[in-house]
């Protein structure tokens, strides 16, 4: 029948103590924040079960496991026919509630987007992309370093795709032209790289690049019209008229190519 929210059974169950902050509701989970033994926790509740979705992150989080730059599962179990896991809480701010402290300063988001590549850099080389990066799954924690969540629609280069031809999960301000146009043969880890430029250009303007609504930005994808204003003062203007060109191959073609550009 599953899990009944919450009764004492689950609770003594996992030993929850109590939950620090309201759930989150997205896509196909639902996030819990549970203390357990006097510890923090995230609690993910997963209403698709173990789908290829789901498996997919989860081998991103084992291969990857010891990168400081994502969260640690702590357990996987099925509990009334319910999927959970149990992840480290990140301590710190997502980027989305602490965008004005990064407004003009280019050095800031230089550190940080050097930061994310880090994380990253090894996770492309993996052929896998994240395809969702956008300040909401990104975590700055107390000493400013930041953390990567939620690879709840990667993509495995090297797997089959589960994604129907014409349509490409998405996040749609922060999302590629190629997402847009549901070319699933054009995904690639510079898919991630054109959010990069995007996340870049916000933080910096506090505005997007391309317009605030998804029809507009739809227009300008579908004209191939890359015009945009940027404070000539910027210093990170190179890198992100590089990451952010609507032609997947004239972006930067490696990993390596697009950090130095920062």
């Amino acid at each position: 029948m599953g899990i009944t929210r919450f009764d004492r059974d689950f609770l003594v169950h996992y030993k929850i103590e109590k939950f620090f902050r309201p759930e989150i509701k997205g896509g196909q989970k639902v996030v819990h924040f549970p203390i357990i033994d006097g510890i923090k926790q995230v609690m993910k509740i997963y209403a698709g079960g173990k789908d290829e979705r789901f498996q997919r992150e989860m081998d991103i989080y084992a291969k990857f496991k010891g990168n400081p730059g994502l969260p640690v599962i702590s357990k996987i179990e099925e509990y009334h026919g319910e999927l959970l896991v149990f992840e480290e809480y990140v301590e710190g701010d997502p980027l989305s509630d602490i965008i004005s402290s990064y407004t003009g300063d280019a050095g800031k988001i230089r550190k940080l987007l050097l930061g994310i590549c880090d994380i990253m850099t090894p996770i492309w080389k993996s052929k896998y992309v994240h395809r969702d990066l956008k300040p909401e799954n990104i975590m700055i924690q107390p000493d400013t370093s930041p953390v990567v969540l939620d690879f709840g629609i990667a993509r495995d280069l090297d797997g089959v795709s589960i994604t129907a031809t014409g349509f490409q999960p998405l996040t749609w301000k922060w999302a590629s032209p190629e997402q847009y146009a549901g070319k699933k043969e054009m995904i690639s880890y510079r898919t991630d790289f054109f959010s990069l430029g995007v996340i870049a250009y916000y933080l910096y303007h506090n505005t997007m690049p391309f317009g605030d609504k998804i029809d507009v930005i739809d227009v300008k994808f579908k004209s191939g019209d890359e015009t945009y204003e940027i404070d000539k003062a910027c210093t990170l203007e190179k890198f992100i008229r590089e990451s952010m060109r609507f032609s997947v191959a004239q972006r930067p073609r490696l990993v390596e190519d697009l950090i130095a550009l920062l």
